[in-house]
């Protein structure tokens, strides 16, 4: 069974992917169970639009929109409180690897779902999503660079149901 697991973010484009489909091999404990987003941008994006600076990713964390609700946007979707989200540096692995490094930050969404995480240098970086855990929803990861103007375009994170 493959289960669909979404997250949006901001002008860098849409990441979706099946967790059964997906590439890469996790070789890090924090990324244990989780579902991974793959990327899928139909924009490009370059480093002179978020520049070279420090920056910080923000956001909502949502489940799927409710059935019967007029249709399958992000104005209907729940949001989760609790979720733990954290960002980890990326290192240097492998090709289809993901290697996590040291936890540079974590906040808890609210009742809202929103998340800011701190800022950091620009780099890369690994973010999980972990809700609690009788929530109901998998957790989920995703990551990718973090540029000065990174804050400008905010996550919309969709994590599948249990």
């Amino acid at each position: 069974m493959k289960r669909l697991i979404l997250a949006v973010c901001g002008a860098a484009g849409i990441l979706a992917g099946c967790a059964s489909d997906l590439p890469l091999e996790v070789n890090s404990s924090p990324l244990a169970g989780l579902d991974q987003t793959a990327s899928n941008d139909s924009s490009v994006v370059t480093d002179s639009t978020f520049g070279s600076g420090p920056g910080f990713f923000r956001g909502t964390v949502m489940g799927p929109s409710v059935r019967g609700s007029g249709g399958d946007t992000l104005g209907t979707a729940p949001r989760i409180a609790g979720v733990v989200v954290t960002i980890y540096v990326k290192k240097p692995g492998v090709a289809d690897t993901v290697a996590v490094g040291e936890a540079k930050g974590s906040v808890t969404t609210g009742a809202d779902g929103l998340f800011t995480l701190p800022t950091l240098p620009a780099g890369e970086y690994v973010v999980t999503f972990v809700p609690p855990p009788n929530s109901g929803y998998h957790g989920a990861y995703a990551f990718g660079p973090l540029r000065e103007h990174s804050g400008d375009y905010p996550w919309w994170v969709v994590l599948a149901k249990k």
